[in-house]
């Protein structure tokens, strides 16, 4: 889906760039080295796994499903729920969002939360995942200055921060979040990447300037999409 955007063999780089222990305790420390030289990704392509359900890895290989596996959840236990129980159900597993079942008279209403703990502004679903991804929460000190989580599996190492954030609406929530992290790798060039996949989505700059790509609704303000 991601190109290979978005890769979970990067676990070897994120420890090398300080994220190795829970991240209050990663904060606590001061200036991390970072180590990133000879750090390299394997890529999902190398990782198997045999008809009995046994995984191989190359040697040294750190699996981290950070990017995924709360969205996977959301879905499977939204769906889980549908099939079980009457009614509608929206599922939130940190931002990762799957609606199932019957939505609400006039669909779900979702809040795109900055940082800070603000309202971006709100949007309405009815079937669709929704996922935002950030440079801004997942941070912490190092001897090279403020790194984050997101690592670009093209080099090994946390990706720019062109977007403090990148919220995207897709077919559920896995896909939501896999365009939303993909986005924060490619910088500049996200806005291109999405409209080519399809995928609707809100893109907020540090400065507080916001991209919009075709289908997603904008803020009342600035008249419907």
């Amino acid at each position: 889906l991601s190109d290979g955007l978005v890769d979970f063999t990067v676990g070897s780089a994120m420890i090398a760039a300080g994220y190795d222990a829970d991240l209050d305790a990663v904060r606590t420390r001061p200036g991390f080295t970072v180590k990133l030289t000879g750090v390299r990704v394997p890529g999902w392509e190398t990782v198997g796994r045999s008809s009995d359900g046994r995984v191989s890895t190359p040697e040294g290989t750190v699996l981290d499903f950070g990017s995924t596996a709360k969205a996977r959840a959301a879905d499977v236990i939204a769906r889980r729920l549908a099939l079980t129980l009457p009614g509608g159900f929206l599922v939130n597993l940190g931002g990762d969002i799957a609606p199932a079942g019957l939505a609400p008279a006039g669909g779900w209403r979702i809040g795109v939360e900055a940082a800070d703990g603000s309202i971006l502004q709100v949007v309405t679903i009815t079937t669709q995942g929704v996922a935002t991804s950030s440079t801004q929460l997942r941070r912490w000190q190092t001897d090279t200055g403020t790194v984050h989580h997101i690592v670009d599996p093209r080099t090994g190492r946390p990706a720019s921060t062109t977007w403090a954030q990148v919220t995207c609406i897709a077919a559920d929530a896995l896909e939501a979040n896999t365009a939303s992290t993909a986005a924060l790798v490619l910088g500049e060039s996200a806005p291109d990447w999405l409209v080519r996949k399809g995928v609707a989505a809100r893109l907020d700059r540090p400065d507080g300037t916001v991209t919009f790509t075709p289908g997603w609704p904008r803020p009342e303000a600035e008249g419907t999409a």
